[in-house]
C-alpha cells in the first residue's frame, strides 16, 4: 500500500510550536522519519485529538491514526516515537460513504497493530485503526454515464470515551485521472523528442495537489544476482492549470534525481535496467492547503491548518494512476551507462 505521492514523496513531520505551555502538535504526512524520544513533555488534560488520514477508494482499507495533543517546554523538533502514552487506543470511528441524498455505506475500525502492512504513517506513540470493511467504490472517471449509486462525499466521526466532544469530518469524492498519453508502455527519451513527456487529463475543480513519482526498476550484482528498486519524486505538489497537464522529462534533471535516490556508498559491482513505472497522484483542496501550510515551515513558527472539527489535522482523498511498463530508447540507456551523471552507478548495456 503507498501513501500519498508523496504517501514516499513528501517524508516529513509537520508540527507546529509554541513555547513556555504552548502546544506541540504534531502531524504527519505521506511517510514518516526517524525522531528522537528526548522529550520533556506535559501530558494534557483534557487533550486535543491529532488526526491523520488519507482516504484512496481504491485501496483495500482505509486507515486512520490518532494520538493526543500536548505541551513542551523548550524548542523540539521531533516527538511521538516511543511515548506510548499519546496514543488513543479506545476510540469508536464510522466513516460513511454518501451519494444522491442517502447512506450507501459505511464502516467501523479497529485498532491495527501490523507494523509489516499498516501505512507508512503507523508508529509507536500513535494509535492506528483500520476499516472493518474492504472499500467499495464506483469510479466515475472510468464510468461513460453517472452510476444512480455513485458516492459524492465520504463523513468521519470519532468518538472518544471521556472526551466531550467527537471528531467530525465530511470531503467530497474526487474522480481519478486519466492517462492520455502514453496508452501503453513506451522507449522514454530524455532529449527533446515525442516520447519525453507524459499527458494526463483530471477535474480542475476537484484536483489541487499532484505529485510525479518514478519507480526504476533494475537487476544488481555483488555475488549474486537480486532484483532492486529505487523511487524518486519527478515532480512534486505540481501547479494545476490544465485540465490535460503535462509533464516533460530532461536528462539532466531526471538522472541527478535518479543518482540521489541510491545509497551513496553502494558496494554493487555490475547493474542492468529492466524497467519503470510512473505513478500522478492527484488530491483535493485539503491535502493542498494542509501541505502548504506547512511546507518550508520553521520550527518557531505557529501555524495551525486542519479541516477536521474537534481535532487538529487531515481528513483528505487521493487518486491516482499507474503508468507501467516504460523503457528507455537506445539514446538514453547509452546515457545511464556511460553518461557523466550516472556512470559510477555501473549500469551496463545488456
Amino acid at each position: 500500500m503507498e501513501q500519498f505521492g508523496a504517501l514516499k514523496t513528501i517524508n516529513k513531520i509537520m508540527i507546529m510550536k509554541s513555547f513556555g505551555n504552548g502546544i506541540l502538535l504534531i502531524v504527519i504526512s505521506w511517510l514518516l522519519c526517524t525522531c528522537s524520544n528526548d522529550l520533556p513533555i506535559v501530558y494534557q488534560t483534557p487533550y486535543k485529538p491529532v488526526v491523520y488520514s488519507i482516504l484512496d477508494p481504491c485501496d483495500s482499507f482505509c486507515y486512520v491514526t490518532l494520538s493526543k495533543s500536548f505541551s513542551v517546554r523548550e524548542d523540539v523538533t521531533h516527538a511521538l516515537k516511543g511515548n506510548t502514552k499519546l496514543g488513543i487506543d479506545d476510540a469508536i470511528i464510522t466513516l460513511e460513504a454518501w451519494g444522491d441524498g442517502y447512506k450507501l455505506w459505511e464502516t467501523g475500525f479497529t485498532r491495527y497493530n501490523n507494523m509489516v502492512t499498516s501505512p507508512k504513517t503507523f508508529e509507536p506513540g500513535r494509535s492506528c485503526y483500520r476499516s472493518n470493511k474492504m472499500l467499495l467504490f464506483v469510479d466515475p472517471a472510468y464510468e461513460d454515464t453517472r452510476k444512480k449509486w455513485q458516492y459524492d462525499y465520504f463523513r468521519l466521526y470519532i468518538y472518544y470515551p471521556g472526551f466531550d466532544l467527537p471528531s467530525y469530518c465530511r470531503i467530497p469524492s474526487i474522480k481519478g485521472p486519466l492517462v492520455s498519453y502514453p496508452r501503453s508502455g513506451m522507449n522514454l527519451n530524455l532529449y527533446g523528442s515525442d516520447q519525453s513527456y507524459f499527458q494526463f487529463e483530471l477535474d480542475l475543480s476537484e484536483a489541487k495537489y499532484a505529485d510525479f513519482i518514478c519507480f526504476f526498476y533494475f537487476n544488481e550484482y555483488t555475488d549474486h544476482w537480486t532484483k532492486s528498486k529505487v523511487s524518486f519524486i519527478v515532480k512534486k505538489n505540481m501547479v494545476l492549470i490544465d485540465e490535460y497537464p503535462i509533464i516533460r522529462l530532461y536528462e539532466e534533471a531526471f538522472f541527478n534525481k535518479l543518482v540521489r535516490s541510491f545509497e551513496q556508498e553502494s558496494p554493487v559491482d555490475t547493474r542492468i535496467f529492466d524497467h519503470m513505472e510512473f505513478k500522478f497522484t492527484i488530491s483535493d483542496e485539503y491535502f493542498h492547503d494542509y501541505v502548504t501550510t506547512y511546507q518550508n515551515v520553521s520550527d518557531s513558527d505557529i501555524r495551525k491548518y486542519s479541516n477536521i472539527l474537534n481535532a487538529y489535522g487531515i481528513f483528505a482523498m487521493k487518486r491516482e494512476v499507474t503508468i507501467p511498463d516504460i523503457l528507455f530508447d537506445r539514446q538514453t540507456l547509452d546515457s545511464i551507462c556511460y553518461g557523466r551523471y550516472t556512470k559510477h552507478l555501473n549500469f551496463l548495456h545488456w
